[in-house]
């Protein structure tokens, strides 16, 4: 019955009340009855819910989803179910972002050509700074499609020295971080810079800058060890430092993808990496 009275209400702007009591079988003094009741404590006990967990999501940006919304609630001293949040979300239209499961490749191998020297001999390790240096890429999840992230990194120090974020993973995007480590932080000559047999780092473009700042690039096939910290780890491992709230506030922020990545990943690495 107090779906019908609900509907009534609802619609009585559009249609007479008497007419719609007629199609619907009920009293005209039942629905007014209805209307002029005050609210059970059940409605009023909901209707502050729902107020608590409109907060909780929008302080969250979006990203809390009906069980951390729940442990919220529990943690301000709130007696309710998770299924009820659920329900309460789903009356508000509540829904909160979810990682897409779709992961792009960044690595895309380039064209075999003269044989690389290997220069590393995997020992990612420096006596000083700026002598050895890695890079990779990464992706960012936003919603008007996936970012890039290409970073170079001191294996002495773990540190960030350079980066770059674009829509596109064209060589452009590595040699604009090539460039930012060169230009902001003082490298040794013939510094070397190890990378993956990527595209991006294998062609003509990307030797020509590195030539031109007196880098020495090297590119090895294969996955590099676990333990040691290099920029594909570092991507890899960031989701999980930053944690899942974070990375969906990236994704929340369609025209901030540089500035949040900046204030999410960066001060991560900087002199916080394990040496």
């Amino acid at each position: 019955m107090s779906e019908k009275y609900s509907f009534i209400d609802a619609e009585k702007a559009y249609y007479p009340v008497v007419k719609m009591c007629a199609w619907l079988q009920v009293s005209t003094s039942g629905f007014y009855a209805w209307r002029d009741r005050p609210a059970s404590p059940t409605a009023r006990r909901r209707a502050r819910l729902s107020r608590l967990v409109q907060a909780i999501f929008d302080a969250s940006d979006g990203t809390y989803g009906h069980r951390r919304i729940h442990a919220a609630l529990r943690r301000q001293g709130e007696d309710c179910g998770p299924e009820l949040v659920r329900d309460l979300m789903r009356d508000l239209g509540l829904v909160p972002c979810q990682p897409r499961p779709w992961r792009p490749t960044t690595t895309q191998p380039g064209e075999a050509g003269q044989p690389i020297p290997d220069l590393v001999g995997r020992d990612f390790t420096a006596a000083a700074p700026g002598t050895k240096l890695v890079g990779d890429i990464t992706y960012l999840p936003t919603w008007q499609g996936f970012c890039y992230l290409a970073t170079v990194i001191d294996c002495c120090t773990k540190e960030c020295i350079g980066y770059a974020i674009a829509d596109h993973m064209r060589a452009e995007l590595v040699i604009d971080a090539l460039r930012m480590a060169a230009r902001n932080y003082p490298l040794a000559p013939e510094a070397i810079f190890h990378s993956d047999r990527g595209s991006q780092y294998r062609s003509e473009a990307f030797a020509e800058a590195a030539a031109r700042l007196d880098i020495l690039a090297q590119l090895l096939r294969g996955l590099l060890p676990l333990h040691v910290v290099l920029p594909g780890s570092a991507h890899r491992r960031a989701p999980r430092a930053m944690g899942h709230a974070e990375v969906q506030t990236i994704a929340r922020r369609p025209t901030r993808p540089r500035l949040s990545c900046v204030n999410w990943h960066l001060p991560w690495w900087h002199g916080t990496l394990p040496t």
